[in-house]
Order: structure tokens, then C-alpha cells, then sequence
């Protein structure tokens, strides 16, 4: 839990910083996980419901 709780203080005092490569629908999530196996983001693919 540690480790968790430093990362979170490290993400909210903006050391680091999430990239979103995409987000897609819920209706599209045979999309995002196609777009995941070919390898095809630089960064976090988010599927919103």
C-alpha cells in the first residue's frame, strides 16, 4: 500500500504525468482492444461506460 500511496502523491503533485493515447465508448470495446494488439497507442487506452 506503500507504494501505491507514493505514486498517487507523485501523480498529484505532477512528477508524473498519465498519457492518453485514445478513449473509446463502451459500445466500442472490441475497437480499443484491437487497437491495443497491434500495438497501435503510445500511452493509456481508456474505454468510458
Amino acid at each position: 500500500r506503500s507504494s501505491l500511496e507514493k505514486a498517487l502523491k507523485l501523480t498529484l503533485d505532477k512528477y508524473i504525468k498519465t498519457i492518453i493515447d485514445k478513449k473509446f465508448p463502451l459500445s466500442e470495446t472490441a475497437a480499443a482492444h484491437k487497437h491495443i494488439e497491434n500495438r497501435a497507442q503510445f500511452g493509456k487506452v481508456i474505454i468510458n461506460p
